[in-house]
């Protein structure tokens, strides 16, 4: 077994088993389902990039390249909903962050996740293929426009960070504020490493130089912040 392809196995089984405990301590809750979900997909992600890595030919890594984006693309879009019903914004959509109503943030979120989808199935300007590392195992490499999935990501994660931090500006109950405090850490390390890093990787050199097990650290941590305050709201 390639040990870099063991970091996306240990994430997809810890999100998963998230998803699931967090799902049936309230399956009626309307943010319990969503955040399952973003769970479900996130981990979805992470098993086919373990498939991926698990791969010993071009051919069999071909198979796998563009699935974990498949999932991690969309899977932006649980997060933003997500956000918004934690904030309460999903009933105050015309609301202005940064400058704009959030209904128009979430529609942009939307019609990027539309368009990357499109350009990474049915097109190469995204994930163009693969390249065998004689240290890591095969490994993607990217089109011209992966750029452009990057400043999705760092997008999505501006937005959030920014209606969370509104959200726990304009909450009054000490509770609340803890939860949303929790999330703001999570979400500021999505952004910073999720985003911010990867955005700069893809252009200076194009490759993705982090190392999986920083990678999986970030992925815990994040998990482990937002569970945490799951528990204290609860």
């Amino acid at each position: 077994m390639n040990p870099f392809s063991v970091p996306s196995l240990i994430s997809s089984i810890l999100l998963s088993a998230l998803g699931v405990i967090l799902y049936l301590q309230n399956p009626k809750q309307r943010i319990d389902k969503v955040f399952s979900a973003l769970m479900f997909v996130s981990a979805l992600s992470n098993v086919s990039a373990f498939l991926f890595h698990l791969s010993t030919t071009a051919a069999a890594a071909q198979q796998w390249t563009k699935i974990p984006y498949v999932f991690a693309i969309p899977s932006q879009i649980f997060g933003m909903y997500y956000v918004l019903i934690l904030t309460g914004r999903d009933q105050r959509m015309w609301e202005k962050i940064l400058g704009l109503p959030v209904a128009f943030h979430f529609r942009i979120v939307v019609l990027l996740n539309i368009v990357l989808l499109g350009l990474l199935i049915f097109t190469d300007s995204i994930i163009a293929g693969v390249e065998h590392n004689p240290i890591t195992g095969y490994e993607h490499t990217y089109g011209k426009l992966f750029v452009l999935a990057m400043i999705y990501f760092t997008y999505v994660g501006t937005v959030e960070l920014a209606l969370t931090i509104v959200g726990y500006r304009h909450s009054s109950y000490w509770l609340e504020k803890v939860w949303l405090k929790h999330n703001i850490i999570g979400l500021m390390i999505i952004f910073f490493f999720g985003g911010v890093l990867a955005l700069y990787r893809t252009c200076t050199d194009g490759r993705r130089d982090f190392s999986k097990g920083a990678e999986t650290g970030v992925k815990l941590a994040v998990c482990l912040v937002a569970y945490h305050g799951k528990v204290i709201r609860s």
